[in-house]
């Protein structure tokens, strides 16, 4: 058995109702090197009193006065992480009793591995939740890029460094792990080890339009992403350029969505759109917006 210890990161928002279930399917691996870092984002339900009855010196529990957001309690657990490898766990989710020793076991067999993917299995459904990884082997940033839904896994800690999500935002994390990715070796295993639920009802939520205009400006400060984005996934950093010319117009910061108008490479209609954007600005992303919500009906 693997003598290397896992710290799994469990950020936490009431969410007592569940959070015993993932807590407890950490307790039941049969690799017993491991660490739960439970973030309390600012609960006001029942979660503390929950934490508080569990008698484990390799559950580490860390409590934010108030809530600050998914994103800024996956950071304090990362700051907390000690093992040899680390991953995340929702606290609404299950990990199946052998999961850890199954990725731990890859490693072993591939020493050169640094990262170990595995697929989930929809909690309703019990089939998998991830597309695009079908077979065991190694694989690349391009195919991980490529990859669709909910997979899981674990990292080695050297390859996370002083990397950090961006709090200012909301979902950005991916921004980290294609950097990971970029410079990880990593293999997959296709089996399912981590129990998606989705029963719960806050999983999707919409961003305002001025949100994310402003998320898109600070993803186009992000040289490195986008150039790695470039690399790994053309498709992405169009789609991503298209956005932030369209962010940057909207926000009345010409130079840049003139810019990365320059980098942008899709069709025809989609470069008179962004030309449009570019040269009239606000007044026309106004009507184009107006227009596109009375056709929506709302």
């Amino acid at each position: 058995m693997s003598q290397e210890r896992v710290s799994i990161v469990m950020a936490t928002y009431n969410r007592a109702a569940t959070l015993g279930r993932a807590i407890d399917s950490v307790v039941r691996q049969d690799h017993p090197l491991w660490e739960l870092i439970v973030v309390d984002d600012g609960s006001t339900d029942d979660t503390h009193e929950l934490l508080r009855g569990y008698d484990d010196p390799r559950i580490i529990v860390v409590v934010h006065g108030h809530n600050r957001g998914v994103t800024a309690a996956k950071n304090t657990g990362l700051d907390h992480v000690s093992g040899e490898w680390f991953t995340f766990l929702d606290s609404d989710d299950e990990a199946l009793p052998d999961a850890l020793s199954a990725m731990l076991a890859v490693a072993a067999r591939h020493p050169d591995v640094d990262a170990v993917t595995c697929n989930c299995l929809d909690s309703v459904t019990h089939e998998f939740t991830g597309h695009g990884l079908d077979n065991d082997g190694y694989v690349d940033a391009r195919a991980v890029a490529r990859a669709r839904g909910e997979h899981w896994g674990i990292t080695k800690a050297k390859l996370l460094g002083s990397l950090r999500f961006d709090e200012r935002i909301p979902g950005g994390e991916g921004i980290v792990w294609l950097k990971i990715s970029a410079r990880a070796t990593r293999y997959y295993i296709n089996r399912g080890l981590r129990i998606y639920c989705r029963e719960g009802t806050d999983r999707v939520s919409r961003q305002p339009r001025e949100r994310r205009n402003a998320m898109y400006l600070l993803v186009a400060q992000d040289a490195e992403y986008l150039s790695l984005l470039k690399k790994i996934s053309p498709e992405r950093y169009a789609e991503n350029v298209f956005q932030i010319v369209m962010a940057a117009a909207a926000s009345g910061e010409r130079a840049t969505a003139w810019r990365f108008f320059r980098r942008y490479h899709g069709s025809a209609a989609r470069r008179v759109f962004l030309l449009s954007a570019c040269v009239v600005g606000r007044p026309w992303l106004k009507l184009v917006f107006l227009v596109r919500t009375r056709l929506s009906g709302r």
